[in-house]
């Protein structure tokens, strides 16, 4: 058929995602029929790691094989764990130039200390502190202190580093600087103890600063989340 249109609007691409044992063909040959046609060439190839399933007490990574019944699928990955979850897994196992590996364990062990004990802590007692404190309404109310410097520096180099290394593909290494600011939040709340800060009118407008400093160290991570997944 004929899908002028949509071969106008996605070709030529930016990146050409591609199996490493295949670069071959689709930096070799593929690029000639392309030029043959006197079609644009992809910015970009890409020739991905592999991702490979753990073996034995060594967690050494091997190919997956039907034959050796070690293959490890997403459908059910998710069914347990949600789509984002293994998502965010995949992403994070998966370096730039090696390949990653997959078991159920390392999936079970990342699961628990990063997405809840990093980053579900964090969300849990900001939203939990900011419902309780001001009905779920922060505001800056500018009353700083040098620790919330220390925080606002980690959360802009962080966005820097993360938005380099996706320049670079190199998305697990981003992935790693959005995890800087949730482990840097949850740090700054034992440092501030919100808690504490309640009990004393005196520092109401400090505790709105804190709580609007965590809302937004939340808010810039999570939106550095959202574009890895986009």
């Amino acid at each position: 058929g004929n899908h002028e249109e949509l071969f106008t609007k996605f070709w030529p691409c930016d990146l050409h995602l591609i199996g490493k044992d295949i670069i071959r063909f689709h930096t070799l040959y593929w690029p000639i029929f392309l030029m043959s046609l006197d079609l644009p060439l992809p910015k970009q190839v890409f020739g991905h790691p592999w991702l490979l399933t753990a073996a034995g007490k060594s967690q050494e990574g091997i190919k997956m094989s039907k034959s050796r019944g070690n293959v490890i699928y997403a459908d059910d990955l998710a069914k347990l764990f949600g789509v984002d979850a293994v998502r965010f897994f995949v992403i994070h196992e998966m370096p730039f130039e090696n390949d990653g590996v997959i078991s159920w364990e390392l999936m079970v062990e990342r699961y628990n200390s990063m997405l809840a004990n990093i980053l579900g802590n964090l969300v849990k007692r900001t939203i939990s502190m900011s419902n309780k404190y001001f009905d779920g309404v922060v505001e800056d109310k500018g009353a700083a202190e040098p620790v919330d410097e220390d925080l606002k520096n980690v959360i802009l180099n962080a966005v820097k580093t993360a938005t380099e290394k996706m320049d670079q593909l190199r998305v697990a290494d981003a992935l790693t600087a959005v995890f800087d600011i949730f482990r840097r939040s949850n740090k700054y709340i034992d440092e501030t103890e919100p808690w504490v800060l309640s009990k004393d009118p005196e520092k109401a407008d400090r505790l709105k600063t804190v709580m609007y400093n965590l809302t937004e160290a939340l808010n810039i991570g999570a939106s550095l989340l959202e574009s890895l997944y986009a």
